[in-house]
């Protein structure tokens, strides 16, 4: 009975140390935009439906989100061609479309690689991303409104020991300014699930976007 016990000790103990091999090291790596992706993102902002019905907003009350609060990237270890259509914005509330309002910048690009290692299978996964917005929008002379603010995906590869998914959620929008003349902020976290065959792990980043930026920060 004691032998028994040892083994299942040990096999336990065994188990335990395999697992912290699996444990994941990250690294984040910069890089150029791909002028296909570009392309792609442009083209899906150009077919978004557009009211140019200007309403009068006098004064400018709140600021709201009229795009999406939640979208999933990739899901089990592949893109989601979905995404590509998704995205937030922080206009003035009673705005029916980003359409209405002038002065916004051409899109922003920051594209990222993402990579995760393990000491047993070395790379896990490798994701390519990419974060886009317009900034700079105003209506009627006033304020620094958001449009067209989203991540996405262009690059996955997922090692067969290891199962992803990643979400863009916990969208919230604020006014970091006056409210008559209000600069625009977006806060998203990019939400990573992964899965191996002991266990489940979440792993989160969070974006800034500025209505008076053509930078992206990176809170956590």
């Amino acid at each position: 009975m004691q032998t028994k016990s040892v083994l299942i000790v040990a096999l336990l103990l065994s188990f335990s140390a395999f697992a912290d091999e699996l444990e994941l090291t990250f690294e984040t790596e910069e890089i150029a935009t791909p002028p296909e992706v570009i392309r792609q993102i442009e083209r899906a902002m150009e077919r978004r439906p557009v009211d140019t019905l200007i309403h009068a907003l006098d004064p400018i009350t709140d600021i709201i989100n009229i795009g999406l609060s939640f979208w999933k990237i990739v899901e089990a270890g592949k893109p989601v061609l979905q995404a590509k259509h998704a995205y937030a914005n922080a206009l003035p509330a009673g705005i029916k479309s980003a359409g209405e309002l002038e002065n916004f910048s051409p899109i922003q690009f920051r594209s990222y690689v993402r990579r995760a290692t393990s000491w047993y299978y070395g790379t896990a996964f490798e994701i390519t991303y990419t974060l886009a917005h317009k900034y700079n929008g105003s209506h009627d002379g006033k304020g620094r409104f958001l449009d067209a603010v989203t991540i996405l995906p262009h690059k996955v590869d997922v090692s067969w020991a290891y199962g992803l998914d990643v979400t863009v959620d916990k969208i919230s929008v604020s006014n970091l300014s006056s409210k008559g003349d209000p600069i625009a902020c977006v806060v998203m976290e990019f939400a990573m699930k992964v899965t191996s065959w002991f266990k489940s792990s979440q792993y989160r980043n969070i974006y800034e976007f500025r209505g008076d930026s053509s930078t992206v920060r990176a809170i956590e």
